[in-house]
């Protein structure tokens, strides 16, 4: 059933929002899960452009697993455009992880303190 997120939007399923979620709508469990594997797959794909540009200057260092998926999960919930001109996205581009990682735990979103401190773990394991 849709509801309003902290932020006011309307949300449903696994956190997905957009023009068609509006008051009344509900779905099954099976279409929340086809659009929380769109969502992801949209916000992988932020990462993965992002990455794109910076390959083009050959970074000097390597991107991991975990600090994949960290992001993946930061741009599900705050957007593409968010992650792209934030602070600690440039500090991942620099190389400077551990400031990246403090960085996520301070970008503040819907998703409150105990997920970025999550994705803060994941950026680092």
């Amino acid at each position: 059933k849709a509801y309003k997120d902290t932020k006011g939007i309307w949300t449903i399923g696994y956190g997905h929002t957009g023009p068609e979620v509006k008051n009344g709508l509900k779905i099954t469990k099976d279409d929340a899960l086809k659009l929380l594997y769109s969502d992801a797959k949209e916000a992988a794909d932020c990462v993965r452009r992002i990455f794109k540009e910076w390959k083009q200057k050959e970074l000097p260092h390597q991107i991991t697993q975990g600090m994949f998926d960290a992001l993946v999960s930061l741009v599900f919930n705050a957007g593409c455009d968010a992650v792209r001109t934030s602070d600690f996205i440039q500090s991942v581009k620099k190389g400077d992880m551990k400031r990246a990682a403090e960085q996520i735990e301070e970008f503040r979103t819907a998703g409150g303190v105990d997920r970025r401190n999550k994705e803060s773990e994941i950026f680092l394991s």
